[in-house]
């Protein structure tokens, strides 16, 4: 786990604390939760009564999903109940007992062949997956894939109202460079390297299998492909630049980027995300695919130039460019879809999610 430091002046030498957390269950900013709950606005009715399962809920998108829901369901009496399957509920809920709240029923099972008796499900949102787990490429694919066929032959014999799959930007393949934003009509580019190869072809058989259940069983289904964001819960240890950069720059470390820097990102806030996803659910559409995320591009390099200017203005941005790094990756979304068909957009920029993410990280 990446220690979290704050940067103090003492007699005129700028030191790094450690600092630990007053809210040690992790819960997310009250004006964030505040946020998702206004901004949602009408969607929330349709989830008044309603019987929800969640896998993937212990997720960093989960994580959001699960508290976003609890203060919907108590503040606006939506008398909702919400089903989450975990591998680990005991272990997670170590360290998240503010999520033992009533509303929420924990079910221990994996996904791939679970059971689950006396919940009738009227909405299914499926993220489960083992991206950030030590797995081996079999497992990664049968965990995906046989997952994904279990949830919804789960979701055919319930009769449930309408499913929402959480899939990934991944499945583009590797983007050509003369794409800036890539369309959910865009076809496969070239496969990507390594485990996220695996991964991303995990995904796109999951697609099918979710595209072929509708058709055949009348589901109302929609598939989110899933770029990149920040907010609360995201790793800062794992392969995601943009947690790696905060936690340099939290333990005041230069910033290292092992590339030339100019691969093309964008992230959305994790606030704006979930608003994105329960509003998706919610709202019938005849487009079932749809990129989530921000159309705001720049440049890995630009990306830690304000993660320093935010955070620690002083540090040091080490640009190493190592001739075995990856060729410059375009991964930014076009979101049109989003916004034509669901009237969704981004509303929370950059510089202010990064404030949140490192306001979250020190309270």
């Amino acid at each position: 786990m990446t220690k979290n430091f704050k940067i103090e002046e003492r007699g005129g030498v700028r030191e790094k604390i450690e600092f630990k957390k007053r809210n040690p269950a992790g819960a997310l900013l009250e004006k964030d939760l505040n946020y998702v709950l206004s901004e949602c606005g009408e969607v929330w009715k349709e989830y008044q009564g309603a019987e929800l399962l969640i896998t993937g809920g212990t997720g960093f998108i989960g994580r959001w999903l699960l508290e976003t829901f609890l203060k919907a369901n108590r503040e606006l009496k939506l008398g909702a109940r919400l089903t989450v399957l975990s591998r680990h509920p005991e272990l997670f809920l170590e360290k998240a007992p503010h999520l033992k709240e009533a509303g929420i029923v924990w079910v221990k099972g994996d996904v791939r062949n679970f059971s689950i008796s006396g919940v009738n499900p009227t909405h299914i949102v499926h993220g489960a997956t083992t991206s950030s787990d030590p797995v081996d490429d079999g497992e990664m694919i049968e965990t995906i894939v046989e997952g994904t066929r279990r949830v919804l032959d789960f979701a055919t014999k319930n009769k449930t109202k309408k499913f929402l799959f959480l899939s990934s930007g991944a499945v583009y393949g590797s983007i050509p460079p003369e794409i800036s934003k890539v369309p959910e009509s865009f076809s496969q580019g070239q496969p990507l390297q390594g485990a996220l190869s695996v991964y991303a072809q995990g995904k796109i058989e999951a697609e099918a299998l979710c595209l072929d259940y509708a058709q055949k069983h009348l589901i109302d289904l929609k598939i989110a492909r899933c770029f990149a964001f920040v907010g609360a819960h995201l790793p800062l240890d794992a392969h995601y630049a943009i947690g790696n950069f905060i936690a340099n720059a939290m333990r005041g470390e230069p910033i290292r980027i092992k590339s030339n820097g100019l691969s093309r990102r964008s992230y959305l806030y994790a606030a704006d995300l979930v608003i994105w996803l329960w509003t998706l659910l919610a709202k019938g559409s005849s487009c079932p695919v749809v990129n989530i995320g921000s159309e705001e591009s720049l440049t890995i390099k630009e990306l830690a130039q304000i993660v320093v200017e935010e955070i620690h203005p002083e540090l040091e941005i080490i640009l190493e460019n190592d001739p075995l790094s990856l060729p410059s990756r375009h991964y930014v979304p076009d979101c049109q879809t989003a916004r034509r068909e669901y009237l969704l957009n981004s509303k929370i920029d950059l510089r202010e999610s990064i404030r949140r993410t490192v306001e979250w990280l020190r309270q």
